[in-house]
């Protein structure tokens, strides 16, 4: 049987069986895939397998779940424990919550790998979490070819600062500043370029991208919202 090598995060664990994981495994040349930890409930072998920490993995496997051989913290050039706390943490797993629900499983995404890392060691790091979510999100839907053009409307034209747009399944539409749910075309543009200048910026670029996203969750609702709805400065997520 063929034996896989490839770096990763963990997802998502939990209890299978007496003395095995069950774990979401998000890795850079595989994608995400469901697989299974033996003996990893044991505080000792279990103990690298955390989120937000890089791994070198090996497991075999054709069915739709695999069999994790070994895992280990990587020592690979680029790869850095993260450690998050407090409401970085929440963020955290708003993350990979979002690659959970979103991301189809066996599908790879480098390029959304690295910038996964990016996003972690932004949190880490002390970067404006509300930049850094919304990077995160906007990034994602990109790779999912589910993101609007922010740079023109559904005619072709180039949003206008001064202007205000609604959006639709099939992109934007010039709006009344009165209509419910529509951007300022200077939030769009912004977000277009990675930057969220302002209050009301973030808080439109957040209302549009959270709307999107539940358009793509069918409704459904995202559990790390609801574990920290009590938490200091839910607004982030």
């Amino acid at each position: 049987m063929a034996i896989h090598t490839d770096v990763a995060y963990l997802l998502h664990r939990r209890a299978h069986g007496d003395t095995s994981l069950l774990v979401e495994i998000f890795s850079l040349d595989h994608g995400r895939f469901p697989a299974i930890a033996r003996g990893a409930r044991a505080a000792r072998r279990g103990a690298p397998l955390q989120s937000f920490l890089p791994l070198r993995i090996e497991w075999s496997g054709r069915g739709e779940v695999k069999t994790l051989r070994r895992f280990e913290i990587s020592a690979e050039s680029g790869s850095q424990a993260i450690d998050l706390a407090g409401e970085r943490l929440y963020c955290g797993f708003y993350l990979n919550e979002l690659l959970m629900r979103l991301l189809p499983r066996e599908d790879p995404h480098p390029w959304l790998f690295g910038f996964y890392q990016q996003t972690l060691a932004a949190l880490a790091g002390g970067g404006e979490l509300e930049v850094a979510l919304r990077r995160f999100e906007l990034a994602l839907l990109e790779q999912l070819g589910h993101a609007p053009d922010l740079r023109a409307d559904l005619d072709g034209k180039a949003l206008d600062p001064s202007g205000c747009y609604c959006f639709g399944t099939d992109g934007a539409r010039r709006c009344d500043a009165a209509t419910p749910g529509a951007v300022q075309g200077a939030t769009l543009l912004a977000l277009a370029r990675g930057e969220l200048p302002d209050a009301d910026a973030r808080r439109e670029a957040k209302r549009l991208l959270r709307r999107l996203i539940g358009y793509h969750l069918d409704g459904r609702p995202l559990k790390s919202r609801e574990l920290f709805a009590g938490v200091a400065k839910p607004v982030r997520r």
